[in-house]
Parts: C-alpha cells; sequence; structure tokens
C-alpha cells in the first residue's frame, strides 16, 4: 500500500486509503525507509498518532485512544 503517513485530514474525514474503526479513529499503512510495513493510528480529524511496526499494536492504540476518550 502506498499510503502517505505525512497526510492528515484536516477536515474531519478519514484518509480514502484507511482503515476506518469507527467514530473517527482510523489506521493507516505505509512502508518504513528499510521496506517494513509500518501503522499510523489516528484519533479523529489526526489531533493525535502513534506508529506501529505491528497491526495488532496500532488496533490497540485505537482501542487506547477511545477508552482514553470514554473516561474524561
Amino acid at each position: 500500500m502506498g499510503a502517505s503517513l505525512k497526510t492528515a485530514p484536516i477536515s474531519g474525514e478519514i484518509p480514502t486509503d484507511a482503515i476506518d474503526c469507527g467514530d473517527g479513529y482510523y489506521i493507516i499503512q505505509g512502508v518504513d525507509t528499510r521496506g517494513e510495513a509500518i501503522y499510523k493510528s489516528c484519533k479523529p480529524r489526526g489531533e493525535v498518532c502513534r506508529f506501529s511496526w505491528d497491526y495488532w499494536q496500532a488496533i490497540m492504540y485505537v482501542d487506547q485512544f477511545k477508552n482514553a476518550n470514554t473516561n474524561n
């Protein structure tokens, strides 16, 4: 997948090449300089993002983002 990790939506929309995790949260898959998959887990509108080299870790980051919002 040729997703650019530098683009963040500014209108609140989820990027077309992202994995929709519901409620505006999403994961973008890209490739790092070594040719390995890298995942970017983001809050709605790209407010906060975390990077991971593991898909399941990326999902856990999204779950942590969602849980943090429900606990506030």
